[in-house]
């Protein structure tokens, strides 16, 4: 970052690597696209329970081994999967366990 007026920017090297991006959460991936952080913030808490587990198999299968998962403060997944593990106890910050644990359990 670097200081600009009364805020600070991203350098040019930061923004290229960058890639914000939208999906409809109960779609299944349709390419190999895969994300290091996902924000779903307040979103699964509304879910029924079946369509719940299918968006977070979604968001499981988007996101790299070890990525991280923010979710509402008061979101849990526990119940519906075990490719995610909560981080030392920070409400709704998980870590995807990897690729090979998730699929084995």
């Amino acid at each position: 970052f670097q200081p600009a007026e009364d805020a600070w920017t991203a350098v040019p090297r930061l923004k290229d690597a960058v890639r914000f991006a939208r999906h409809n959460l109960l779609d299944a991936p349709s390419d190999g696209a895969r994300f290091d952080v996902i924000l779903c913030r307040n979103v699964l808490s509304e879910m029924d329970p079946a369509q719940r587990g299918r968006v977070v198999d979604h968001l499981e299968r988007r996101l790299a081994d070890d990525g991280v998962l923010i979710l509402g403060a008061e979101e849990r997944i526990e119940g519906d999967t075990v490719a995610f593990r909560p981080v030392g106890g920070r409400k709704g910050l998980y870590v995807k366990a990897p690729a090979a644990l998730s699929r084995a359990a």
